[in-house]
């Protein structure tokens, strides 16, 4: 039955309709709302045949654009073009006009495999979920978490600062290079007491730092939610942070 359906049925459907599928195109942000999204965009004039949608996730939020099937492919490309300039460097990825370039993480793989470097980490909130993230990448050499900034002052012979910053994670991360020898290294500190890391209504302050051949890039925000938002944004924003840095998207 399964012969005769391939053979005779599939194939009389074929030869009496042509269908032809939409072309979905999908731009990948991370460090931006859906309303901030919307805002940027609303300075492009959409054609009325295209149609708009968001999806927002806990890891990135999306936009999304359904072009009919057939749209000539430069004015596909054209029109993406304007809206990833619009949004800026929050894009990491466009699926849907080549290959798929896929989620933060792969792009980040494709970008550093490509350019043979080698990362280490050092975690605070985020608790070990930049390394989670990252599990089986040949390139991350190291990951440490610490949840005391005065356990780890101690273990890398540095001075301690109570309130961490900048300053401090450069000594870290000076520190992690110097014993563990990889080209880059990725370091988040915040501030902020236990309360605050624990209360979804209180805010704490991350510090990214990447350490990197060419000097030193850096990244800080106010981070607010569970404690698991709280977790899953730092490892997000030091990963993105990472991500600029290969991109050469430098300002943030």
């Amino acid at each position: 039955m399964k012969s005769m359906f391939a053979e005779q049925i599939v194939f009389s459907l074929q030869q009496r309709f042509l269908l032809q599928a939409s072309q979905l195109v999908t731009l990948r942000s991370i460090g931006i709302g859906e309303s901030d999204l919307q805002e940027k965009i609303n300075t492009v004039s959409l054609p009325e045949n295209v149609e708009l949608g968001f999806r927002a996730g806990a890891d990135e939020v999306q936009t999304k654009l359904l072009f009919p099937a057939g749209t000539d492919q430069d004015q596909v490309k054209k029109l993406v073009q304007r809206i990833s300039s619009c949004i800026g460097d929050y894009v990491f990825a466009v699926d849907g006009l080549n290959e798929r370039q896929g989620g933060l993480v792969s792009v980040i793989d494709q970008l550093i495999q490509q350019q043979g470097l080698t990362l280490s980490v050092q975690e605070t909130v985020s608790q070990g979920l930049i390394a989670a993230k990252c599990i089986g990448q040949p390139w991350l050499l190291t990951s440490s978490f610490s949840q005391s900034l005065q356990q780890l002052s101690n273990k890398l012979n540095i001075l301690f600062e109570p309130d961490a910053g900048f300053k401090m994670a450069k000594s870290i991360a000076a520190k992690i290079q110097q014993q563990e020898g990889t080209d880059l290294v990725l370091v988040q500190l915040y501030q902020g007491s236990t309360e605050q890391f624990q209360s979804k209504d209180q805010n704490i302050v991350i510090y990214n730092l990447l350490l990197t051949p060419e000097g030193i890039q850096c990244s800080e925000f106010n981070i607010s939610g569970s404690q698991q938002r709280k977790q899953n944004q730092s490892a997000l924003l030091a990963l993105d942070l990472l991500r600029r840095y290969l991109q050469n998207k430098n300002s943030l």
